[in-house]
């Protein structure tokens, strides 16, 4: 019975991590003027107002030592042809916990204008699995920015995401 009751113990704890990795947290993501945006909502009439940077909180990395934050752009310049894709527009790493402006900014925050078609931008939070990394790039341009490349150098493991949709005027 107690070999049992270990390898109950030990399937419910596999199960449990699986279901961690596998499900993603939404962030909150705060805009001023706009408020706390929903995962999915379209922001095309209030895109006047998001010019400045946000405010990101995520409960899963109260208690961690880093983490990093990555918008990106994965429909540039065009959802039908995104061939700049995907574009950075904003990337802070080395996070102590869900202190953002503690953060190291790598590329400063540049807030959603897309040029036609409905683009949407994903906020990711990811937490730093080996720490405080020195690997983190310097990007010198925007377009086409390596999300994979930067995961594996700075050790990264994706824990919330939230994606949102602006439209072009015309």
């Amino acid at each position: 019975m107690f070999a049992f009751d270990i390898a109950i113990g030990i399937f419910i704890i596999v199960c449990y991590d699986i279901a961690m990795v596998t499900s993603l947290e939404v962030p909150i993501v705060t805009y001023k003027g706009v408020g706390i945006v929903k995962d999915q909502q379209d922001l095309t009439a209030k895109k006047d107002r998001l010019s400045a940077a946000p405010n990101v909180q995520c409960s899963c990395l109260r208690d961690c030592d880093s983490m990093t934050l990555l918008m990106i752009d994965p429909d540039a310049p065009d959802p039908a042809n995104p061939t700049a894709a995907p574009w950075l527009h904003w990337l802070v790493g080395n996070i102590p916990g869900n202190k953002v402006s503690q953060g190291e900014t790598f590329t400063d925050y540049n807030g959603p204008t897309p040029p036609s078609g409905r683009h949407r931008y994903e906020i990711r939070v990811y937490n730093q699995t080996d720490g405080v990394s020195d690997n983190f790039p310097t990007p010198s341009s925007r377009p086409n920015f390596d999300v994979a490349q930067l995961e594996t150098n700075v050790g990264l493991t994706l824990v919330s995401k939230l994606t949102y949709t602006v439209s072009a005027n015309n």
